[in-house]
């Protein structure tokens, strides 16, 4: 605009800068795949400048103002700590060095997505029968998945970044583990392509009774095992057939068919009779148990 003034008789003439008075009239934050872009209302013929507060002991702080030739920005790429932060974000015109007046203020705090566990950190103590992992940063629980051989699922939690596997059954298992939070800006973690070794979890199925009842026997297991064998005289003489199985008093009684066909043998008559469960789709260690 023209300004003039009579100064001795003079006609003088100055010329200001015309000020911007169109205000954006909104700014917002949007995921776009991974990254958090802040936006603002686009104007022709202008520039941007976005003003980034933080709130720090209770009060919002100026951090940084940024220029932009376009109506965004990209949040994630700023030197800025997203995690559990509070922020206030306005926005203004720019051209040719003048700003215009900043836009209404939005307070923001951002979902934030956990960070996957660190697979190669998992470690199995067999003697404690304890898996262990690195800890997940804002992650105050830990969902697990393990998947038996047979394709079989079982969830389970964790309040802590270890799990002990004593309440797994005996078996082979592939592990998934994925970060959890309680507080509701952060997202579960991704669950990965899980642990990259086979969890192999034993269990010693001991036999505490073995029952004779014609041609049949009954076996009394710690474990829930399918297959058994006779041995006699420390030799492998042949394979009893599973029929049953029931539990009585957290104990597995299982009933077992085909004995008649090593009782009837002069071999196994006179010698030292004793029968072990073995492994099929599970892993168990078994000790030899005599028949009486």
């Amino acid at each position: 605009m023209a300004v003039f003034a009579i100064i001795t008789g003079l006609l003088c003439f100055f010329f200001a800068n015309k000020g911007i008075s169109d205000v954006p009239n909104f700014v917002k934050v949007e995921r776009m795949s991974k990254d958090w872009i802040l936006t603002t209302e686009y104007r022709s013929g202008f520039e941007y400048r976005f003003k980034l507060e933080q709130k720090m002991n209770g009060q919002f702080v100026e951090i940084e103002k940024v220029d932009s030739k376009t109506n965004t920005i990209n949040l994630s790429e700023k030197n800025i700590d997203l995690f559990g932060t509070e922020f206030r974000f306005s926005a203004c015109y720019t051209k040719e060095n003048v700003a215009g007046d900043f836009s209404d203020t939005i307070e923001w705090s951002p979902e934030v997505i956990l960070d996957k566990v660190d697979y190669s950190s998992v470690v199995f103590d067999e003697q404690k029968q304890t898996l262990s992992w690195k800890s997940v940063r804002n992650a105050d629980s830990y969902a697990l998945t393990f998947v038996d051989i047979n394709g079989k699922i079982s969830n389970f939690a964790s309040n802590s970044p270890m799990f002990s596997t004593a309440i797994l059954k005996a078996g082979e298992f592939k592990v998934y583990i994925s970060a959890k939070s309680t507080n509701e800006r952060y997202l579960d973690g991704d669950i990965g392509d899980g642990w990259s070794k086979k969890l192999k979890v034993i269990r010693k199925n001991e036999i505490t009774a073995v029952q004779r009842d014609a041609d049949t026997l009954y076996a009394t297991c710690s474990q829930n095992a399918t297959v058994f064998e006779i041995w006699v005289d420390g030799k492998l003489k042949g394979y009893l057939g599973f029929e049953s199985c029931q539990v009585v008093q957290d104990k597995f009684v299982v009933k077992l068919s085909g004995a008649n066909v090593f009782f009837g043998d002069d071999e196994v008559r006179n010698g030292l009779v004793y029968i072990k469960s073995c492994a099929t789709d599970c892993i168990l260690e078994s000790e030899l148990f005599q028949i009486l």
